[in-house]
């Protein structure tokens, strides 16, 4: 799938989209596809807000995320899923 037919009417139809996509490409190719650039627009930084600045460093740069636990125990898995 590429980005431009990534687009659903619905929240159903986009996890049944999202759903295919990483059935047939996999984690890695799913999450290139629905990446964007930013959800910020490029002129953030011209707002009048003293937080333009920080907006247009995270639009440029993004936020540092942490990605990766531990593992889970089978009780957490089971709790989570309960």
């Amino acid at each position: 799938m590429h980005r431009a037919t990534l687009e659903a009417t619905n929240l159903g139809e986009y996890s049944r989209m999202c759903a295919c996509l990483l059935r047939d490409r996999g984690w890695n190719a799913m999450i290139l596809a629905l990446r964007s650039d930013s959800d910020l627009h490029p002129a953030v930084r011209t707002i009048q807000h003293p937080a333009a600045h920080v907006l247009d460093h995270l639009r440029r740069h993004g936020a540092p995320v942490l990605m990766s636990t531990q593992p889970w125990t089978d009780a957490r898995r089971t709790a989570a899923i309960a």
